[in-house]
């Protein structure tokens, strides 16, 4: 609720700097988008599945320290326009379709940016933040969400969801695209590898 009370005062500030018609449509038309956010977040918790590459994990044997979950792109994404909200569920997924690990939202911003680094400075502290890699060849300015991560923790891999898909950041907002994303799989051809080197990578973790 207080982050619809700062969209509306938010839209109300730009309606008082444009002309009142412009300004009135535009305070409508945040308002109407908000209020849809609102009714589906009330029809239960969202299941999301972050995805990324094996270089781009980071945490230890015991657990996973991601720290955020990322979207960044030229046009506004899914998360972007839907939203993400407190105690969603995170399942992380490597890309080619190993599930690892599961976290949970802490907190949402959505918003735009006209340079990367805005969004980078969003996850200073965290691992991610250092990885050159993963910001190299992001959309100078664009659309973005980002959300802190609590409850990090590994699970026992298993293959589920699409080996390779457009986007870092998925939302399971119905029962099909669940099924999708969360039925357990049988190992893709050359699967073995990949789990090789997440179970190689979990061994360099651990302290003796």
């Amino acid at each position: 609720m207080r982050r619809l009370q700062r969209e509306v005062q938010a839209a109300g500030a730009l309606a008082a700097r444009h002309d009142i018609s412009v300004g009135l449509g535009l305070v409508l038309g945040e308002l109407v988008r908000l209020s849809l956010m609102y009714q589906v977040r009330s029809l239960g918790q969202m299941d999301h599945v972050l995805i990324r590459k094996l270089e781009h994990l980071a945490g230890t044997a015991v657990a996973p320290r991601l720290g955020y979950a990322v979207e960044v792109r030229d046009r506004p994404g899914p998360v972007h326009k839907n939203g993400a909200w407190e105690d969603d569920d995170v399942w992380v997924q490597l890309h080619g379709g190993l599930m690892v690990g599961k976290a949970r939202i802490s907190l949402c911003w959505i918003g735009e940016y006209s340079n990367i680094r805005e969004i980078r400075m969003r996850t200073k502290g965290t691992a991610l933040y250092d990885m050159d890699s993963f910001w190299a060849g992001r959309p100078r300015w664009g659309y973005a969400a980002v959300a802190s991560l609590k409850n990090e923790q590994w699970l026992p891999p298993f293959w589920a969801g699409p080996r390779t898909y457009g986007y870092e950041w998925v939302r399971l907002e119905d029962e099909r695209k669940t099924r999708s994303w969360l039925g357990r799989k049988d190992a893709p051809r050359g699967g073995e590898l990949l789990r090789a080197d997440f179970d190689s990578w979990i061994r360099s973790k651990k302290t003796y």
